[in-house]
């Protein structure tokens, strides 16, 4: 502990520095570290059956780097329809979309033109996860008409959001105890308002005006079976609806459009 002092107009005013007023003023300091889970040597499976209708990505654009994953099965004709969108006045000329399969050839490299759409499409080679990147710049992203599940992901860096809203969906693996979903904008004019849903579809917590870190923290008190949670995220009510990102922490990191979307981790 410690104390501020300022001195104004020959006047002096001290603010006691305790955990909880430095928790109000930097929320970061407060969040519970959780563990990054890696991908790498994990196989997955679809959670469910579903239709390529529920797989639909296209309500959510990301900017900068875009990281997903997409799930194939060999002999699949996979096509997604991707968009490069302009951000205010950046400018752009084409975005290259990569695909790469689970053992790491490129199966696509198509160009997007800037403010404008390209198919994407190919041959599944092989079973698994496919990695589909790519870099809009200061530019955003979108990916829809997906035929395939197709998921963001926070594996290798927070999944930056750009003007979005709605129902994402992340699977709890059996045996997990803690896990946590980590919101934040960009500066403090810019930011989400987010909802975290139980597997029973109660709310856990709802957090308006998310500028500064917050993190939807869940602690168990029995180990998961195996769970679906749901975040939904909407417009805040003071801060602007522009760039947002989320992290996921404590289970595989992947979020997906709806629970049909989902994949599990093969035990």
């Amino acid at each position: 502990k410690g104390a501020l002092v300022v001195q104004r107009d020959g006047k002096q005013t001290e603010t006691v520095l305790s955990n909880k007023l430095l928790g109000e003023w930097f929320p970061f300091i407060t969040i519970k570290k959780l563990p990054r889970v890696k991908l790498a040597g994990m196989t997955f499976k679809p959670l469910m059956e579903g239709t390529p209708k529920q797989y639909d990505l296209g309500r959510f654009r990301t900017r900068t780097q875009g990281r997903f994953l997409l799930y194939a099965t060999q002999g699949d004709q996979v096509t997604l329809k991707a968009h490069y969108g302009q951000v205010g006045k950046y400018g752009g000329v084409t975005m290259p979309v990569i695909v790469t399969s689970p053992s790491g050839k490129e199966v696509a490299n198509v160009p997007v033109p800037f403010q404008g759409d390209a198919p994407v499409a190919f041959t599944a080679p092989e079973t698994g996860l496919y990695r589909v990147e790519a870099d809009a710049k200061g530019n955003y992203m979108q990916f829809s008409e997906n035929s395939n599940r197709m998921l963001l992901t926070s594996e290798g860096g927070s999944i930056r959001m750009f003007a979005s809203t709605g129902d994402l969906f992340v699977y709890v693996p059996a045996g997990t105890t803690e896990f946590g979903i980590k919101l934040y904008g960009e500066g403090l004019g810019e930011g989400i308002k987010g909802a975290f849903y139980g597997p029973d579809g109660k709310l856990i917590e709802e957090k308006d005006n998310i500028a500064a870190a917050h993190q939807f923290t869940v602690k168990l008190p029995q180990q998961s079976k195996g769970e679906v949670y749901k975040l939904t995220l909407s417009k805040a009510s003071q801060v602007f609806l522009e760039d947002n990102y989320i992290e996921v922490l404590g289970v595989p990191p992947l979020l997906a459009p709806s629970k049909e979307a989902l994949l599990v981790p093969v035990q």
